[in-house]
């Protein structure tokens, strides 16, 4: 019987790459090439591979890592969310676990698909798919897309018309006072 060896798929399309530059060769040989550099291969499985060529070389990039190839049961819902998710960066947006969550919700009612359940399951492995991590921001290096002039102009004219309403003895003193007039979340996806 023999030893099962499990190859991710960068291996295989190396070894797919190596059969299409060397077609000369045998299958034997090729399989001795690729046991001394990688794991131990048979010619039984160099040949499985040479006739799963174009399922291989088709595969999803995000895949590259995995051993096995598997079929996403709703696609759809992972590509239109990132889709949202790069246009939301794009624009300087922050969205947290639940923006994430609702925004799958909401494509899968669009499209129709009842069976599916937005949960922190799907949420964990759909970010672990696409390789999304949660990032937190310091100080003001995560403003240096976003201009703010008009808003804090407006903001200051807004509360000078406000203070023409009170007496000079009614209005409080706020300069030592932290103002989080619309804060942005230090935390992002």
């Amino acid at each position: 019987m023999r030893k099962c060896t499990r190859l991710t798929f960068i291996e295989k399309r190396r070894i797919i790459a190596y059969i299409d530059d060397n077609k000369h060769m045998t299958m034997e040989h090729i399989a001795s090439v690729f046991s001394s550099v990688l794991k131990k291969i048979s010619r039984r499985s160099i040949n499985d591979l040479r006739l799963e060529k174009q399922k291989i070389l088709d595969s999803d990039p995000l895949f590259s890592s995995k051993k096995r190839l598997f079929n996403l049961t709703y696609s759809t819902i992972d590509t239109e969310v990132m889709k949202w998710m790069e246009h939301l960066e794009l624009r300087g947006g922050f969205m947290d676990d639940n923006s994430i969550l609702l925004k799958a919700k909401k494509v899968a009612d669009l499209h129709g698909i009842t069976d599916f359940k937005a949960s922190n399951g799907w949420l964990s492995k759909f970010k672990k798919r696409n390789n999304i991590k949660l990032r937190t921001f310091h100080g003001e290096s995560y403003m240096t897309n976003v201009n703010f002039e008009e808003e804090i102009n407006s903001f200051i004219s807004v509360i000078f018309t406000k203070l023409q309403e009170y007496e000079p003895a009614n209005i409080y003193n706020a300069d030592e006072t932290r103002i989080f007039y619309k804060n942005i979340p230090s935390k992002s996806v």
